[in-house]
């Protein structure tokens, strides 16, 4: 263990230990208090772990003012920038804990995105009947992804399904031709079911 010098350095040392992941939350908090408290009833400040005390920070020059008789301020003054200082600190550490928390909430969305889409392609497999507007639909949702969130889509399960609920409603389009008063309309949704299987399946 290394005695600390100033206690504005000692804080900001904690600080850039905690930020740069030396030192997690809990023990970051334990030795800082430990180092305000000091402060609080003007005792030696404790000792910081070997690798904290190593760290370097840039100095900070305070020139004190001096009063009528030309001494320095007291420990209070000197007490005070010291909090003052404290305070900038936690507030940068605050700034870098909600960034972090933004980083998980986009990640969460991306994820909610990826299930979005099995979610989609089950529902369109349920459906007895697809429209244009039902692949159309699915379509956009598939061409919203990033290229390779496409590919490891290929690669699951519920893609599997899909592609193998694709071709037995192309097969029973083919079926149909042969016995359907209307053909022209079953051979319009035989083809929009290749194409659509066409886009999925191409990367």
């Amino acid at each position: 263990m290394s005695r600390a010098g100033l206690p504005e350095s000692n804080l900001r040392k904690l600080a850039i230990a905690y930020a740069s992941g030396k030192v997690d939350r809990e023990n970051y908090r334990k030795l800082r208090t430990r180092q305000l408290s000091a402060l609080d009833f003007d005792k030696a400040l404790p000792d910081l772990p070997d690798e904290i005390a190593a760290i370097g920070v840039p100095s900070v020059k305070v020139d004190a003012p001096k009063n009528a008789g030309g001494n320095l301020l007291k420990g209070r003054s000197l007490k005070t920038i010291v909090m003052a200082i404290a305070a900038i600190v936690l507030v940068g550490i605050v700034g870098i804990y909600f960034t972090g928390d933004n980083k998980k909430s986009n990640e969460q969305t991306q994820n909610t995105q990826k299930i979005d889409l099995a979610v989609e392609a089950q529902k369109l497999i349920q459906k007895p009947e697809w429209t244009n507007s039902d692949m159309g639909y699915f379509k956009r949702l598939w061409d919203s992804q990033e290229a390779q969130e496409l590919t490891t889509a290929r690669e699951s399960r519920w893609f599997a399904d899909l592609e193998r609920d694709i071709v037995r409603r192309i097969n029973e389009n083919k079926q149909l031709m042969q016995t359907a008063e209307d053909s022209e309309a079953v051979q319009k949704q035989l083809t929009d079911l290749r194409l659509f299987y066409a886009q999925l399946a191409t990367e």
